[in-house]
């Protein structure tokens, strides 16, 4: 599994909006694989599940225990807030807004989207409710096959 996650990590260390960024808000961060890639920023891990963050406090500059819905930061307190394969525990958007300066980059990847098949009625709702200043990406990619929204 872990294995799998810096594979994805990998492809969104190279987003210009990820380079661009010094704060990274790593919303649902699991083992901390962000973490592991991005070294020189500031990585911020959290996740609702205690026995996650003991690894991924290997990775992120800290982690904190914290719900996505509820985040316990002051307002554009990231760069960039990066969600990978965690955005379908989001239920408060403007709470992410809140925390987030200039950036929210949505990775989800397709082996998981039978589970969770509401997260591709949520797309087009993420891009009506940011505002201008945000960037929001939805990647769904199977790895070995094509690309698509």
């Amino acid at each position: 599994y872990k294995e799998v996650q810096l594979k994805k990590a990998s492809i969104l260390a190279n987003l210009q909006e990820i380079k661009e960024s010094k704060r990274i808000l790593d919303a649902g961060c699991g083992f901390g694989v962000a973490g592991m890639l991005l070294r020189g920023k500031e990585v911020v891990g959290i996740d609702i599940y205690k026995p996650y963050l003991y690894t991924a406090r290997k990775h992120c500059s800290f982690v904190v225990a914290c719900d996505l819905n509820n985040l316990c930061f002051k307002n554009n307190a990231f760069d960039c807030t990066l969600f990978l394969d965690s955005a379908h525990f989001l239920r408060n958007l403007r709470e992410v807004e809140r925390v987030t300066r200039k950036y929210i980059v949505i990775a989800h990847f397709k082996e998981i989207s039978m589970k969770f098949k509401h997260f591709s009625l949520k797309r087009e709702l993420l891009f009506n409710l940011f505002p201008e200043k945000m960037h929001v990406y939805v990647f769904v990619r199977t790895f070995g096959g094509p690309d698509g929204i």
